[in-house]
């Protein structure tokens, strides 16, 4: 069982690509 993600969803964020959206937009610079 791997626990990491792809190197995809690693380079969108996690958040986005499970959920598509981002977390936290307002720390984003």
């Amino acid at each position: 069982m791997g626990i990491r993600v792809s190197k995809e969803a690693e380079e969108v964020g996690v958040d986005v690509s499970e959920c598509g959206m981002e977390a936290y937009p307002e720390f984003k610079k």
